[in-house]
């Protein structure tokens, strides 16, 4: 039996394969938020410190960041935290001095 009118025969076009996967294209695919910049970085000593304790090392518009996944308290997840060479050895300094600003202020027992 004929189609009826304004309707088009589906046995006219052939079928597309329902199992073929789409098509990528043939450039390498690039992280979201990773800028490559032609080579790789210079890596300094204190970058491999950084490195050697867990970070890893990205490039973001031509700075270097180093991040590392962190689990959060009370919580399964993980977040990944990314800072700047010098804004992580701020933290770090920051930490000692507040440690040493506590165990002055502490009375000495027994003395």
């Amino acid at each position: 039996m004929p189609p009826p009118a304004g309707e088009k025969s589906s046995a006219a076009a052939p079928a597309a394969p329902q199992n073929a996967a789409p098509s990528a294209p043939a450039s390498t695919s690039v992280k979201p938020g990773l800028t490559v910049v032609g080579t790789k970085p210079e890596v300094t000593p204190e970058d491999k410190e950084l490195m050697a304790r867990g970070y890893k090392l990205e490039m973001r518009h031509g700075e270097k960041y180093f991040c590392r996944r962190e689990q959060q308290i009370g919580s399964r997840f993980e977040t990944k935290s990314c800072n700047t060479a010098e804004s992580i050895e701020a933290q770090r300094l920051n930490g000692q001095e507040a440690m040493r600003s506590i165990q002055s202020d502490r009375p000495q027992i027994g003395k």
